[in-house]
């Protein structure tokens, strides 16, 4: 199997992701993992390869997306104090959980990884369905700035 005849599947990936990810507001990861599970099976990738080469993709690709809309996102003003000591403490954490995540799952043996996907995946469908179900919350009448204003320290 050679780098080209991934390439295919990177481009469908990379646009199926990218598209439901806008429209819906789903997590590349979401639609990333399975469709790189599938895809990579189709190539001929060595099975026992498959469930850390997906995730290690998927990752990959969505740090490049969260730069990006990280970044479009502290220009529209929608991040309050992205550099404050808050945000420094959960970034330190989130490097913690996955590195911890990344040492777990190459040590899962590759049913076991399946199947951690695999129930992840349910879960999140679970609460995806539970809150369609909710009647929506009544606007507050708070502005953006407002609602800033509240979550910045005196």
């Amino acid at each position: 199997m050679d780098t080209l005849s991934l390439f295919p599947i990177y481009l469908a990936t990379g646009a199926i992701s990218g598209l439901l990810a806008g429209l819906l507001g789903i997590g590349g990861g979401l639609i990333m993992v399975p469709a790189l599970l599938a895809g990579f099976a189709i190539a001929g990738v060595p099975s026992a390869s498959i469930p850390a080469l997906a995730l290690g993709t998927s990752l990959t690709a969505v740090c490049f997306n969260s730069l990006l809309a990280s970044r479009e996102h502290l220009r529209l003003g929608n991040l309050v104090q992205p550099f404050s000591g808050r945000m420094r403490v959960l970034a330190a954490w989130l490097v913690v959980g996955v590195l911890a995540g990344t040492l777990l799952s190459t040590r899962l043996p590759q049913r076991g990884a399946l199947l951690a996907i695999a129930v992840f995946q349910i879960i999140v469908g679970c609460q995806m369905l539970r809150a369609s179900f909710r009647p929506a919350p009544a606007a507050s009448g708070l502005s953006k700035a407002q609602l800033q204003a509240d979550l910045v320290p005196q």
